[in-house]
């Protein structure tokens, strides 16, 4: 059980950026497993350089400025939000092969 708004929130920050940063033909799956929600795609990836910082305020990175439609606000806020659900969200990211956003949803809140 969570907040549904919120956690609607977070999910469509995930998503629009797994959009956004994919090729025209890249896949996106979005998969559960063991208290996860996963969201995978085979977009352009994140340079290792920037993966420390995605969730900084403001922070945009490479991929932000090279497409200029990122604020450097979404991941933050995602991150926020879910600290506040009691959910961890993380990224992991190899630059030219794509990312995966999950987030792990603690014991209590899973029926």
């Amino acid at each position: 059980m969570t907040d549904e708004k919120w956690l609607t929130f977070v999910l469509d920050q995930i998503i629009f950026n797994a959009i956004k940063y994919s090729k025209n033909d890249s896949e996106i799956t979005i998969s559960w497993q063991v208290k996860t929600l996963k969201v995978i795609d085979t977009g352009v990836g994140i340079a290792a350089a920037d993966l420390p910082r995605i969730f900084e305020s403001g922070f945009t990175g490479h991929n932000g400025r090279q497409y200029k439609k990122a604020t450097g606000m979404g991941l933050y806020m995602a991150r926020k939000v879910s600290g506040y659900l009691q959910q961890n969200i993380s990224i992991t990211s190899i630059e030219h092969e794509g990312t995966i956003a999950a987030i792990q949803f603690s014991t209590q809140h899973i029926r």
